[in-house]
């Protein structure tokens, strides 16, 4: 028989939780400014990496905070003129407005917005990943670890200077989603996966076809035999909305693409897509390479300054 001493409290038990969630939140910010420093330091002036992308990325949530989205003005954007639709010439990051939008009417200053966003996404990151493998374990210290696993993983700081890749918070809160639904076929599960779809292709189009290449392969492997065929059809449901939410923007980027006759050729989509040697360790790779690989203290060091120096705005 329990006694009262041994039961657990529940609400205790809650805030419990909610504090570890914290402290994991803040120990990822912290990480976050520490991983990034001095950019804190000079967020009004000054962008990692180099002044290419970046800027480019702090024009495109510039015009988006303020022109309408979608319309023909917003499509119009003031670039190459006189050619129309120059906004279609790269990625939109709709799924950024919300972050960036509300700092540029404040204060007025893209590159504030821009470099707020830029540090958001690695917190978000982590959040994100926090939340996946929290699902899968119920263990906040496997969740912090797969944390900072996801939001610095290498390939993120490969990818320094392109904001939309480094955006990919809303992939493990899509897979978590999926998770928790075929746990418990609800329509609050489908809805979190397909909004979390949607602002993840509103974020990278990248992203748009790696996280529904790798939720098509999810579905295959775990929903067989685990999930009624009623149930399916309501996370179908779910998932079409929220394309039917993208579609027009994605036909209007055909159009515009189409307009001035923008293709890949295969020789491109060849150089550009991954081989078979990707997917092997890179240790092997190092360990049949060592010499290529071999990094005197001079050459480290010229490495860490490329990655580190923070660019002033011209």
């Amino acid at each position: 028989m329990r006694t009262a001493s041994s039961r657990t409290d529940p609400i205790s038990g809650k805030l419990s939780s909610r504090l570890k969630l914290l402290l994991a939140a803040a120990a990822l910010a912290a990480i976050t400014l520490a991983y990034t420093w001095p950019l804190a330091a000079y967020t009004t002036s000054a962008v990692a990496h180099d002044r290419g992308d970046p800027l480019l990325v702090t024009w495109i949530l510039w015009w988006s905070s303020h022109t309408l989205p979608l319309s023909d003005a917003w499509w119009n954007a003031p670039a190459f003129y006189p050619s129309a639709g120059v906004f279609a010439f790269s990625e939109n990051l709709l799924s950024l407005a919300p972050i960036a939008t509300p700092i540029n009417w404040l204060t007025r200053s893209p590159l504030l917005a821009y470099n707020v966003t830029f540090l958001l996404s690695y917190l978000l990151c982590g959040l994100g990943a926090y939340f996946l493998a929290f699902v899968l374990t119920r263990s906040h210290t496997a969740s912090f670890v797969s944390a900072v696993a996801f939001a610095f993983a290498p390939y993120r700081l490969s990818h320094t200077q392109h904001l939309q890749l480094l955006s990919s918070y809303w992939m493990p809160v899509a897979i978590a989603a999926l998770h928790l639904y075929v746990r418990e076929p609800r329509w609050r599960w489908a809805a979190l996966f397909a909004v979390a779809w949607l602002l993840q292709a509103l974020a990278s189009g990248y992203y748009l076809f790696f996280l529904s290449a790798f939720a098509g392969l999810w579905l295959v492997w775990f929903v067989p035999g685990r999930v009624p065929l009623r149930d399916c059809a309501r996370l179908a449901v779910t998932w079409l909305l929220a394309a039917a939410l993208l579609a027009p923007l994605l036909l209007t980027y055909r159009a515009i693409h189409a307009s001035y006759g923008f293709k890949r050729s295969p020789v491109e989509v060849v150089n550009y897509s991954a081989d078979v040697m990707n997917s092997v360790p890179a240790y092997h790779l190092i360990s049949k390479n060592s010499a290529v690989f071999k990094m005197n203290s001079c050459s480290w060091a010229a490495w860490s300054a490329k990655h580190c120096t923070m660019r002033s705005k011209c």
